[in-house]
């Protein structure tokens, strides 16, 4: 995000879902209205998160969590490490969120080159 120009997100960032339930969101951008997910393979597969879920368990009450932010938020994204390790992929991710990036790399890669 750096290299791209965007502006720095605020980490874990508290949103308080539909629902009334309160949430951390690992990537927000208060003035946007824009919030993000990083979502690492372990979530859902490594006892230690899972906490006694199966991993479809985990993968629904994700959606259920998401779900619930969703409506009091302008935009919701998601990355993994594929996506965190290419600025081609990234950038576009973040523009498709409605994220300004400022570098002529962001720019290049935004169109193509």
């Amino acid at each position: 995000m750096i290299e791209l120009g965007a502006e720095p997100p605020e980490l874990q960032w508290e949103v308080v879902g539909l629902s009334g339930r309160h949430y951390w969101v690992d990537f927000a951008w208060p003035a946007l209205g824009v919030v993000a997910e990083f979502d690492g393979r372990a979530k859902y597969t490594d006892p230690q998160f899972l906490r006694g879920r199966t991993a479809e368990q985990a993968v629904y009450d994700e959606k259920v969590r998401e779900d619930d932010i969703r409506p009091m938020v302008k935009g919701f994204g998601r990355w993994d490490w594929t996506i965190a390790r290419s600025l081609d992929l990234m950038a576009h991710r973040l523009h498709a969120l409605g994220v300004p990036m400022s570098s002529r790399r962001a720019t290049l890669f935004l169109r193509g080159n």
